[in-house]
């Protein structure tokens, strides 16, 4: 008796979790932000414009807008977790703010799994400009 109690109370609880989850899906598409109806300026250039350039030479623009490098939030991410119950994680990433932004949300951070990729000449800027301007630990 106390067994099928306790079969029945987890079938129960099982379909609440898959009505919950599967409840939350939008089906809609996203609607994202105001369109961008001003397109950025370019404020300035160096070396100035119509000047001769010499190949490999890195051009500088300058614009009356200012581009974030990294608009991503967690808060979804402390919703599952809360959900799911997980409290300590061992992480693969580079990411210096993501392991902050999930300690921030009292999730222990076993150790970090840094993530190698070799660079080659297609991505050797990107690579070096994640190092230098975001903090990335490679």
């Amino acid at each position: 008796m106390h067994l099928m109690f306790l079969n029945q109370l987890n079938n129960i609880l099982l379909a609440l979790c898959l009505l919950v989850l599967f409840s939350c899906a939008s089906v809609k598409a996203p609607q994202g932000g105001p369109l961008d109806s001003d397109p950025p300026k370019l404020k300035s250039t160096t070396p100035a414009i119509l000047t001769n350039l010499n190949q490999g030479q890195q051009i500088t623009l300058s614009f009356n807008e200012f581009i974030k490098e990294d608009e991503r939030g967690y808060g979804i991410v402390s919703d599952m977790i809360n959900f799911l119950g997980i409290k300590e994680v061992d992480l693969m990433t580079n990411n210096p703010k993501k392991i902050k932004a999930l300690e921030a949300m009292g999730v222990v951070i076993n150790q970090r799994v840094p993530l190698y990729s070799s660079t080659n000449k297609y991505n050797e800027k990107y690579i070096s400009t994640k190092v230098k301007k975001l903090g990335h630990l490679i």
